[in-house]
């Protein structure tokens, strides 16, 4: 199992990507909250309100979900990381197996 987490720039676009993703069996559960972030983007040091969203799939539907994520997303360069579980209950995992095709 892995996470993979992006940001995006409100509720509804976080929802429409999990949806998407959930519809596609692509991830087996989604999260999504509000957020406060910093960056810097074209030299210049933004302040934003954003929804962070995790997702939990299989590792080998990272690229996929990643294209859904680019192709459904407002931003011109999203932050999309994906990292593995190394602790997990077997009863979950059965589950997400399940989830996802």
């Amino acid at each position: 199992m892995i996470f993979i987490y992006t940001t995006c720039e409100n509720e509804k676009e976080a929802e429409k990507i999990a949806s998407a993703l959930l519809k596609a069996r692509l991830v087996g559960c989604t999260n999504w909250w509000s957020i406060r972030g910093s960056y810097v983007w074209k030299r210049k040091v933004e302040k934003v309100r954003e929804v962070a969203l995790i997702l939990k799939t299989q590792e080998r539907h990272f690229k996929a979900v990643e294209k859904v994520i680019k192709k459904l997303h407002s931003y011109e360069e999203p932050c999309i990381v994906g990292w593995r579980a190394n602790k997990i209950n077997k009863e979950y995992l059965n589950w997400l197996n399940l989830a996802v095709k």
